[in-house]
């Protein structure tokens, strides 16, 4: 049951409408799905993010709603780079009863050893707030230039993901153009996905916030110099998929393979 939907509507250079329907008391364990869109006479297509968010009582819905919405309008608006304004906004929310949140309490593989190319089948043990354990499967290809020898594949929430790729890529997350940074404000990944992510040394550096991720092999050991200044970031290249759910996930989980050489 549904027991408030709310939605709004800016116009276009003019004042915004609302509209919120309650059907019944909050409920103090709720789950808030919405949908928000940024226009810009700037950006072509608008700004969309889809997400949900599981928790207890009101405030902790209302501030995540708050943040999804405004802050995409603020970094448009009071970036360095180029300020954009704003020029509609539109949204739908609706909070439903019970916490819809699950924990990855457990991840193993359908094999220990694969060769690049090859696809690993990954189970994932998810524990519900208050209900019982499921699995859940996600295949992953292995990258055609994953280099032989031992690594790991890891099992993640949304927002790991996200801090993993800012990790290997920093250079994303650092602007320094206006399609840069809207590309940027696109990335909101949905809380209800299980991932699964492996990660390789790439060839590319990142410096003073630029990235550079193909460099040959003798330009990047002139710019990693250690008399040069400056920051340098050594850039990763990662393969990742998804599984969707019905739960706000939580939890990070690694698991080891063995990559074997390749054979032609």
């Amino acid at each position: 049951m549904s027991y408030i939907q709310a939605s709004n509507l800016t116009k276009r250079h003019g004042r915004g409408e609302a509209s919120v329907t309650a059907l019944g008391e909050l409920p103090y364990d709720n789950t808030v799905e919405y949908s928000l869109q940024i226009e810009s006479d700037e950006i072509d297509p608008p700004i969309v993010i889809e997400n949900m968010a599981a928790g207890t009582g009101s405030r902790g819905a209302l501030d995540e709603l708050m943040r999804a919405a405004v802050v995409p309008a603020m970094a448009l608006n009071l970036n360095r780079i180029h300020r954009a304004s704003v020029t509609a906004a539109s949204y739908d929310v609706t909070v439903k009863a019970g916490r819809r949140s699950a924990t990855i309490e457990n991840v193993w593989l359908d094999r220990k050893r694969a060769k690049p190319g090859e696809t690993v089948i990954i189970t994932a043990r998810l524990k519900p707030f208050r209900g019982e354990p499921f699995t859940r499967q996600v295949s992953l290809a292995i990258p055609d230039d994953m280099p032989p020898g031992p690594t790991g594949i890891e099992v993640c929430d949304a927002m790991t993901m996200m801090q993993r790729d800012q990790q290997d890529r920093p250079d994303l997350y650092e602007p320094q153009e206006f399609d840069q940074l809207v590309a940027l404000l696109r990335i909101d990944e949905h809380r209800g996905k299980l991932f699964a992510r492996i990660s390789t040394p790439g060839k590319g550096l990142a410096v003073d916030g630029v990235g550079l991720p193909a460099l040959p092999e003798s330009m990047r050991d002139l710019l990693s110099f250690p008399r040069r200044t400056g920051n340098i970031m050594q850039l990763k290249r990662s393969a990742s998929s998804f599984t969707q759910t019905e739960y706000e996930l939580y939890g990070d989980h690694g698991v080891p393979i063995f990559i074997e050489p390749k054979t032609n």
